[in-house]
């Protein structure tokens, strides 16, 4: 049986098909992230020991997700 889906609303975690009564793993909202600096790395260039750039590690308080900003010099 082919159907296109209509999904509901979300029960225990879960949408069902409206049609057909098909599960999914319901979307999670979107997170507002709120970032914090979990650690600072400086690079040096190895021949003449001047600092190259400056790498940051980033976490969110919210979400725990992790994402890291380079800036050079």
């Amino acid at each position: 049986m082919f159907c296109i889906h209509k999904y509901g609303e979300i029960k225990s975690g879960y949408q069902y098909c409206q049609k057909c009564g098909k599960a999914i793993a319901a979307p999670r909202p979107a997170c507002k992230h709120e970032w914090v600096t979990t650690e600072t790395i400086t690079v040096h260039d190895c021949h003449t020991d001047k600092e190259k750039s400056i790498i940051f590690v980033l976490r969110c308080a919210i979400c725990g997700e992790i994402k890291s900003t380079r800036i050079d010099s």
